[in-house]
């Protein structure tokens, strides 16, 4: 049954920029904030059309589709449970 997972210390890639922030899935939507400007980035559910979980150099990262056509790529997830 899934209800809300948060992950801290993911980095978003933006033009090749890496911001840090915090990636919250939901069954609504996705969410990012940016730790540095504050910013809120949000997905509704309904637009993702695909998803991709990927190896990257910070670890591991996953790749976004919305059916508009946007794509978001978090990186920075790590292998350790706490």
């Amino acid at each position: 049954h899934f209800e809300l997972s948060e992950f801290n210390f993911t980095k978003y890639q933006h033009m090749h920029v890496f911001n840090d922030g915090r990636l919250r899935f939901s069954k609504q939507s996705v969410v990012y904030k940016s730790h540095k400007t504050g910013k809120v980035d949000s997905i509704p559910a309904p637009e993702l059309s695909a998803a991709q979980w990927r190896r990257v150099c910070l670890g591991h990262g996953i790749k976004l589709a919305t059916s508009t056509g946007l794509v978001y790529r978090y990186d920075g997830f790590r292998d350790t449970v706490s």
